[in-house]
């Protein structure tokens, strides 16, 4: 079975089966008080450059997300913020960069017999 892999700064973050190429993001919230946040919000930005585009919504109280739409090879950047009862969105979180890419299997393993 393939695996492909996730790094960030040489960080492993995630392994999962070749079929279902996806990276888990997960964050905590530790400065807004119970029942202020309704939702968080997942941005993403291809090779990391240009413009970062809403992915995906989350309810609160669940804290990751799971982006299935990544391919192998390519870089990706994501932020999140945080949807307050009023409406209003927070500033962006810390962006998390990961480059994908496909573990290669050793070739040509050879043998010898000697004595």
């Amino acid at each position: 079975m393939k695996w492909w892999w996730a790094f960030v700064l040489g960080v492993l973050l995630v392994g999962v089966p070749c079929s279902a190429l996806q990276v888990t993001l997960a964050w905590d919230d530790p400065n807004n008080a119970p029942g202020t946040v309704t939702q968080y919000i997942v941005y993403r930005q291809d090779q990391c450059v240009g413009t970062f585009l809403a992915i995906g919504v989350v309810a609160q109280p669940t804290r990751a997300f799971t982006d299935l739409n990544v391919l192998d090879g390519n870089t990706y950047c994501w932020q999140v913020t945080a949807m307050a009862v009023t409406g209003e969105e927070s500033a962006p979180s810390n962006t998390a960069r990961l480059f994908l890419s496909q573990v290669v299997a050793p070739q040509n393993l050879r043998g010898a017999v000697s004595q």
